[in-house]
Formats: C-alpha cells, structure tokens, sequence
C-alpha cells in the first residue's frame, strides 16, 4: 500500500472528523508517519505517535490546549480493551482509519461505513480488475456509507452480467444465459463468491429456496 492511498483515506476521515485514531499492530506504516500531508479543515493535521506520547498529555491537547486542531493518533500496537483506554470517550466520538487493502478500498469507493470491511475482502477476485472495480463504483448510492453486503453484493452481479443493479434487469440477463446455455449462466457469479448473494436475492424477491447439499 502507497504513501497517496494512505493518504487518500486518511483526508477522506478528515473530512468528517478532527481526531483519527490508527492502530497499526504489525508496524507497517510506522516509518512513513513523517510522510504524510494531511489536512483538517483546510490546516495540517498534528500526527502522533503514541509509542512516544503521554495519553493524558494528549488528551490536555486535543481538549484544552488545542481544540481546533486534527489531530492523527497513530499507535504501533492494537486497540486496548475500553478498561485499559485512556482515550476512550475521545474515542468515541471521533473516528478510526484502517490501513488494511479492504479498508483503502471502501476509502477510494467513498463509502464511510467500514461494516462491510470482510465482506468486501472476501470479494478479492472481483476488485482484482480495474474495469469491475470502476463500474462498481459508478453503480454505488452517491450518499456513501448506506450499503450492505447484499446491495453491495447486488451491484457487483450487476457489474459481472452488465446488467443495470436492478433484480429484474439481473433476472433478465440471467434467463438470457440460461436460453444460450444453461450449464455455465451461473459461472461468472460462481467465480468471484456471488452465488450467496445471488440465491440470498431470489428468496428475498421471490421466495425461491435453493436446496442445500
């Protein structure tokens, strides 16, 4: 993961929140926290490492001494236990990035929900292309963060059968495959995990249960 993806989805927090808490257990981005150029509210945003800081020298910060500043709160570690969390109630009213490829994604897609964060990993197949990944995006509600898995899931069958994300326009492009060949209409959702979804939408449309086994 780049420096500009990191950043990309570090200013896409800011937008909304002064303080960012980033927990980093496996050290991955901790040399590149001098890199970064990040912006709240037009200023840049203080980063630190909390390795190095007293938690209620920073808590003094962000609440006293400069309450109008962002602020990035990197820690090196994973996030503690709410009894062992000297930031808690800061915790709880700002925000937490995620650096894993999930998380980016979600970021560059506009989406502030990180809800779906697995599901959108279990989907890896499918984000691999660019041209998928790009249609994909185009299909997503322009008011960002409102997806589920199944609405998520419904657009990327769209995109598969280049269809419009609509359950009868994918009925339709489906009964064609069918007519030109039954065996194989399913394969593209098989390949990237979409049958779940798939047969979730048929119960829920139309009450069709597929049998198990």
């Amino acid at each position: 993961m780049d420096i500009t993806q990191l950043q990309t989805g570090l200013n896409n927090k800011f937008t909304a929140d002064r303080i960012v808490f980033w927990h980093d257990p496996e050290q991955s981005f901790t040399a590149q926290l001098t890199e970064l150029a990040i912006l709240w509210n037009g200023l840049p945003v203080t980063v630190l490492n909390m390795a190095e800081q007293s938690q209620l020298q920073t808590r003094k910060r962000i609440e006293i001494d400069e309450p109008m500043q962002g602020f990035l709160l990197y820690w090196p570690s994973s996030e503690p236990s709410p009894a062992k969390d000297w930031l808690l109630d800061i915790r709880r009213y700002s925000t937490t990035f995620y650096a894993d490829a999930a998380s980016i994604l979600l970021n560059d897609l506009g989406l502030a929900n990180m809800a779906p964060r697995d599901h959108i990993a279990s989907r890896k197949s499918f984000f691999a292309n660019k041209e998928r990944t790009a249609a994909f995006k185009r299909r997503l509600d322009g008011r960002g963060g409102i997806e589920d898995p199944l609405s998520l899931d419904m657009k990327m069958i769209s995109v598969v059968l280049a269809c419009h994300a609509q359950i009868a326009e994918i009925m339709k492009s489906i009964g064609d495959r069918l007519l030109e060949n039954a065996e194989t209409a399913l394969v593209p959702l098989e390949q990237h995990g979409l049958l779940p979804g798939f047969w979730h939408l048929m119960n829920l449309e139309y009450g069709y249960h597929i049998a198990e086994g």
